[in-house]
């Protein structure tokens, strides 16, 4: 019963404008959450209603309602109904008593002319006002279902981002994870060219070889060339016959006539007894077997003329 009386005091305070911004904020929670609170600001407007109506309020507490309550158009409407039925039951002139008798006859509508009219006035008027406050009550009661529905909509709209923002933080960790390790796979990659650029730096032999054009492959290992277990660069002179172009290109294949790769742009040097074209190739492109150079003259007008073939071995 305390809790009860509290509620209503509560609802009336709230409805005069009286609670604390933090007790209003919780009691409009309350309101539209909880429907016995609900119908306790139902039953606090009514009678707050009733006694503006009967100037029961305060001079303070009135003006809140003409300032207030009075703009809100249900109210002024429910105010106006009350009214109505205040003056339909105040006291009005006795014309003729009513006969009243003993027993079964029992005359309980007025006889006089005024007295009916007031009657079925107060009557038309509880049935109008009842209907009007029925379906005010029905109108607010769907208003509060919306926002109900509205308030769960949102809440399974935060329960979503929520669920969403967790993703994206695990997500993110994810990749400051994979960027953490590509750095340092970066850095270790770093620190290891480092090493290597700190170790000094080995010139790789050059390996020599004359070839003479026509030769064929000999067993004296003249036209051969031992692979060595380290890389190195073999020199390749070709001797010429006759210097007739401005530039040579040589093309280095197999036996068999896979490519191996080819030098362009070459120039004629003289020698103490001939001229000859030179290149170099790495010794990592070689195998043990045997081997073609075909040289070509290239003229002035890009085109290339066969020259010579130079054959060579490379032993193990």
């Amino acid at each position: 019963m305390a809790a009860e009386r509290d509620n209503k005091a509560s609802a009336r305070q709230f409805l005069l404008g009286k609670l604390s911004e933090k007790d209003r904020s919780r009691f409009e929670e309350g309101f539209l959450a909880d429907e016995e609170t609900f119908e306790e600001v139902e039953i606090a407007e009514d009678e707050l209603i009733d006694s503006y109506v009967r100037n029961e309020l305060s001079g303070k507490d009135r003006k809140h309602v003409e300032e207030n309550l009075l703009r809100v158009p249900r109210i002024a409407n429910r105010v106006k109904v009350a009214r109505a039925m205040n003056r339909s039951f105040a006291p009005v002139p006795v014309v003729s008593p009513a006969v009243i008798t003993t027993g079964w006859n029992v005359k309980l509508w007025p006889t006089s002319v005024f007295g009916k009219f007031a009657f079925a006035a107060l009557g038309l008027i509880l049935i109008v006002g009842g209907a009007a406050l029925f379906f005010q009550y029905l109108q607010l009661r769907e208003q509060t279902m919306r926002l109900r529905t509205e308030q769960a909509a949102l809440e399974l709209r935060v329960q979503e981002l929520t669920v969403k923002n967790t993703e994206n933080s695990s997500e993110r960790g994810r990749l400051n994870a994979e960027l953490e390790k590509e750095r340092a796979e970066n850095a270790r990659l770093n620190e290891a060219v480092e090493r290597q650029l700190d170790q000094p730096v080995t010139p790789a032999a050059i390996l020599p070889l004359t070839l003479f054009p026509g030769a064929s492959r000999s067993t004296s290992g003249a036209n051969s060339l031992k692979l060595p277990t380290t890389p190195a660069m073999f020199q390749f002179n070709l001797l010429l016959e006759a210097d007739d172009y401005p530039s040579y290109k040589a093309v280095v294949t197999t036996a068999g006539g896979r490519e191996l790769g080819q030098r362009s742009g070459l120039k004629a040097r003289r020698g103490a007894k001939a001229k000859s074209v030179s290149f170099r190739f790495s010794s990592t492109r070689f195998k043990p077997g045997d081997y073609v150079v075909n040289l070509n003259g290239v003229t002035a007008s890009v085109q290339s003329d066969p020259i010579a073939t130079y054959m060579f071995q490379i032993v193990p």
